[in-house]
């Protein structure tokens, strides 16, 4: 199977999921990640606002929030880059132009050598951490400008794919750890 035919069978099962099913799983992601943040003393965190059919985790960054974690979230800049704002409240996010909740750019720029951990987000995941995203790169670059930085994904069971499920590419970057919610099954680790 295609790239883009894995997008859109991944988009596709994520909207088809029940709502009581969601919630429940997004709960077991939540716990879990609060553990491992919890474990790894993680102080500065870089996250990103989910939209539909993403995992919704608006209010799993509001709740850490409230934990005394500094939240960072991308803001998309010219040339497909990302720079990572300080989460300051819902009230200071705005729309970007593909429909994505981002800082306001009047808020300053964090740097990325300064995080604990960064959540990263994806379609679909091979065992050895490879991620599909939506298609932009945009997190690839990033990691690969950032290769010590520890990174997490956070996935629902359906998301895990056979290793060859996608071709891997020159530029494609793996993230360290998977958080997947599925009963019996906690954090896996990866090695870049």
């Amino acid at each position: 199977m295609g790239k883009n035919d894995l997008r859109k069978k991944m988009l596709n099962q994520l909207a088809e999921m029940p709502l009581a099913e969601r919630q429940a799983q997004e709960e077991i992601l939540y716990q879990k990640l609060k553990d491992q943040l919890t474990q790894q003393q993680v102080k500065k965190l870089g996250f990103y606002w989910g939209r539909a059919p993403e995992i919704d985790t608006a209010w799993m960054i509001k709740e850490l929030n409230h934990l005394a974690i500094e939240i960072y979230l991308p803001r998309v800049e010219k040339q497909r880059q990302l720079s990572f704002r300080k989460f300051m409240g819902e009230d200071q996010l705005v729309s970007s132009k593909m429909g994505i909740m981002e800082p306001a750019k009047e808020i300053a720029e964090g740097s990325l050598a300064d995080l604990d951990l960064l959540i990263v987000p994806g379609l679909a995941y091979q065992a050895s951490g490879f991620r599909l995203g939506y298609g932009g790169g945009y997190y690839d670059r990033v990691l690969l400008a950032h290769p010590k930085l520890a990174t997490l994904s956070l996935a629902f069971d359906f998301q895990l794919c056979q290793q060859e499920a996608w071709p891997v590419e020159d530029h494609d970057q793996a993230v360290d750890q998977l958080i997947v919610a599925r009963k019996g099954e906690g954090l896996h680790e990866h090695h870049k």
